[in-house]
C-alpha cells in the first residue's frame, strides 16, 4: 500500500497527512482483500487475536 498511495512523494501539508491517514483508515478497516479470504486486514486481525 506504501508504494501505491506515496510513490516517494513527501507529505507537505496536514491536509496532505490527514488525507493520507483516512486512506490508510479504509485499506485497513473497510477494503476486503482477496490475498485474505476478501476479509479486511482488521478483521484477520481480531480474528488472529481471539484465535479463530
Amino acid at each position: 500500500m506504501k508504494d501505491e498511495l506515496l510513490k516517494g512523494k513527501v507529505l507537505l501539508s496536514l491536509i496532505e497527512v490527514i488525507a493520507f491517514a483516512v486512506e490508510v483508515e479504509f485499506y485497513n478497516s473497510k477494503r476486503p482483500h482477496i490475498s485474505i479470504g476478501m476479509i479486511t486486514p482488521t478483521q484477520t486481525l481480531n480474528q488472529l487475536e481471539i484465535g479463530i
